[in-house]
């Protein structure tokens, strides 16, 4: 489908982190379960069908730790949200449970 294809032409992982941090800070700016899911299912799906490796998953969630100290200016629940979205991802296999210790806190 569209999407697949406009997903497979990102070459480079850089590009593929990039995406995967400004999708989670889109999801975690509008901070309700129902976007936080449907985040965590296309990231799976994007996983389970080869798009992305949980390597640049992880670079994604790294690039957005990054930028924490911003975002929580604008997104107080920054932190709540990021938390269920890990969760989440590491109890459908998408991340490794290692991945629970680096969560950035208040």
């Amino acid at each position: 489908d569209y999407f697949s294809r406009f997903l497979n032409q990102f070459n480079q992982s850089q590009n593929r982190s990039i995406f995967v941090k400004r999708l989670l800070q889109v999801t975690i700016e509008k901070s309700n379960d129902e976007d936080i899911y449907a985040t965590c299912d296309v990231l799976k799906s994007l996983y389970i069908n080869r798009i992305f490796t949980k390597q640049q998953l992880r670079r994604g969630l790294d690039r957005l730790y990054m930028d924490t100290d911003n975002i929580v200016e604008d997104v107080p629940t920054l932190h709540e949200s990021l938390a269920k979205i890990i969760l989440k991802l590491v109890q459908e296999n998408v991340l490794a449970s290692q991945v629970l210790l680096k969560i950035p806190t208040h």
